[in-house]
Order: structure tokens, then C-alpha cells, then sequence
């Protein structure tokens, strides 16, 4: 593995936000910026982008007549919500954050500005997107791989629930093995589920990596120093 990584996007689920209690947890979100804040202590700059599946999921509402186009917008919403308390926590410890929203909301949450948001990560600051892509029928993995864009990071770090990428689901088979690395084209030609085919495409075609760990702020202490964890799917 490299060094260290100088400027990452980190991907987030709505997961790491809520808990069986509520479908936001203070305790939880405040975990995550521990996380967050070992990454800045180590001089890598930072962008997040916040899922919002704690707060509504579209299998909700499946077998219902609720249409799909305003189950997506309801799913976008609740990313803003978890931007919104990301960022709350981040500035309450003295993290300069801002979010970047692909629905801008007047006097509350800016829209997205990849030239802003270079300039905040290159002094030290963190942005947290919302609102994925902003339009429905549209993969939340689409909407990472743009930020990643926007953003100019060099990899894309997905903090799961588990420590890698498998040859199929661990919690379900004992003969699961981990993948320790391999290429973006070896994904695509696998059909491994890290990304939908659609996002590693354009994460191959701008030369930005991914790199699947198990959410600790250990376990980012451990990314940011370069050492070996997680799987690398390299350019």
C-alpha cells in the first residue's frame, strides 16, 4: 500500500447515524466524528458523503402505491437530515465542516460547489454532502463517485459493518474468503458488490480508487498511517 492518502472521500450509511432506539443517535454520530477528526489529526483532507437509510429506505413503502419517484426524494431528504447533524457535531468540537448539498435549502445548507469544497479540505476543513445526485431513480453510488469528482480525491473510503470485501456474504457463509485487493477491471469482471457497475465505471474512467474498511476510528487510524487493512480496489 502507499504512504498514506492525501485527500479521500468517506462514504457513510445512514446505519452509523441511528440505532434500534432512535433513527439518530447522538452517541453514534458522535463516533463517526471521532473517526473523522483521527483522519484530519493525521494531514488527510476530507470529504463524507452521508447515506440516509436510518431515516427511510424505499422497501418502506414496496407493495404499496406510493410512487417511487417521491420514495427516492424521501430518501434524499433523510441524507440532508444526517448531513445536518454531522456537521453540527463536527463544528461543535471545533471542526471547521460545512455541508455541500445537491438540494440546496436557502440560509441552511449550501448546494454543491466542487471549487469550494476543494478550498475547505485544502485548509483543514471538512465537507459533508447531501442529497446524493439530487435526482430520483439515480444510485446512491452514482452520487459517491461524483462527489469523489467534485471533490478530486484521490480514493474512495466506504466504512461498512464489515472489514472488507468477500467472495460472498461472511455472516451467511464460514467459507466466505476476503479479497485483500484488486483492480477496478477485476471488479467489474467479478460483479463484486462493492459499487453498482455504473459507478466503478466512472471511478475507473477518472482513476479514483476504493477502499472497503470496517468503521472504527481505530481502524482510520490505521488507513491514514498506510497500513494494511480493509481491501483495495486500485485503479
Amino acid at each position: 500500500m502507499k504512504d498514506s492518502y492525501k485527500r479521500i472521500l468517506l462514504k457513510v450509511s445512514g446505519e452509523f447515524f441511528g440505532d434500534s432506539e432512535s433513527c439518530i443517535s447522538v452517541p453514534k454520530v458522535e463516533e463517526l466524528v471521532a473517526g473523522i477528526k483521527v483522519l484530519l489529526k493525521e494531514g488527510i483532507q476530507v470529504g463524507v458523503v452521508v447515506g440516509g437509510g436510518n431515516i427511510f429506505r424505499k422497501r418502506f413503502v414496496e407493495g404499496t402505491t406510493v410512487d417511487p419517484m417521491i420514495a427516492d426524494y424521501m430518501g434524499i431528504t433523510g441524507t440532508i437530515i444526517n448531513a445536518l447533524i454531522l456537521n453540527e457535531r463536527l463544528n461543535a468540537v471545533d471542526v471547521v465542516s460545512v455541508v455541500q448539498s445537491a438540494w440546496p435549502i436557502k440560509d441552511i445548507v449550501d448546494g454543491v460547489d466542487p471549487h469550494s469544497a476543494q478550498g475547505i479540505v485544502m485548509k483543514g476543513g471538512v465537507v459533508v454532502f447531501a442529497a446524493g445526485t439530487g435526482k430520483p431513480n439515480v444510485t446512491t453510488d452514482t452520487g459517491v463517485v461524483e462527489r469523489a469528482i467534485d471533490l478530486k480525491a484521490e480514493v474512495i473510503v466506504k466504512a461498512t459493518k464489515v472489514d472488507g470485501v468477500y467472495t460472498k456474504d461472511p455472516e451467511k457463509f464460514s467459507n466466505a474468503q476476503k479479497i485483500e485487493s484488486m483492480t477496478l477491471d477485476e471488479a467489474l469482471e467479478r460483479g463484486v458488490q462493492i459499487m453498482d457497475t455504473e459507478a466503478l465505471v466512472k471511478a475507473k474512467e477518472h482513476s479514483i480508487a476504493i477502499h472497503v474498511i470496517k468503521f472504527s476510528p481505530e481502524n482510520l487510524q490505521t488507513l491514514a498511517q498506510g497500513k494494511e487493512i480493509g481491501t483495495v480496489v486500485s485503479v
